[in-house]
C-alpha cells in the first residue's frame, strides 16, 4: 500500500531534480492509478489526487512551471496545506474551490507553519 510518505519522498526528488518531472509523472499515474478504491492511505490518497490536479493544470497551460514546483515545494514538506481558489466573474458571482491535503502524524514539528494559498483569478 502506497503510503503518504513515500509519494512525498519522490515529489521532494522531483522538486530537488533528482529525477525529471515526466519519470515522476509515470511514477505516480502508476503508483495511483486504483488508489481509491483499493482503500489506500487516506492522506496518500489526498496527496495524489492534489498532484494530480496540478499536473493537469500544468500540462493544459493553467499552471506555469515555477507555480507548480513551488506548490509541490509545500505538498512535500509534510505541512497540512488548504489551496482555495476564487474566480469573479463580470456577473458579480464567486466561485470557489478548496481542497486539504492531510498532515500525517510525525511530519508536522514544532515551529513550523501551516501553509495557505490564496490565487485570485478577474
Amino acid at each position: 500500500m502506497l503510503s503518504a510518505q513515500a509519494v512525498r519522498a519522490m515529489l521532494a526528488d522531483v522538486v530537488n531534480e533528482k529525477i525529471d518531472l515526466d519519470s515522476f509523472e509515470d511514477w505516480i499515474v502508476g503508483n495511483t492509478w486504483n488508489i481509491q478504491q483499493d482503500g489506500g492511505d487516506p492522506a496518500a490518497q489526498a496527496l495524489a489526487s492534489e498532484i494530480e490536479l496540478r499536473l493537469a493544470e500544468h500540462s493544459s497551460g493553467h499552471l506555469p512551471l515555477e507555480q507548480m514546483m513551488s506548490e509541490f515545494r509545500t505538498l512535500s514538506s509534510g505541512i497540512a496545506v488548504t489551496t482555495i481558489w476564487v474566480k469573479f466573474d463580470p456577473h458579480c458571482s464567486v466561485s470557489t474551490r478548496t481542497s486539504t491535503v492531510p498532515q500525517t502524524a510525525g511530519n508536522y514539528s514544532a515551529g513550523q507553519s501551516l501553509g495557505a494559498e490564496l490565487a485570485l483569478g478577474l
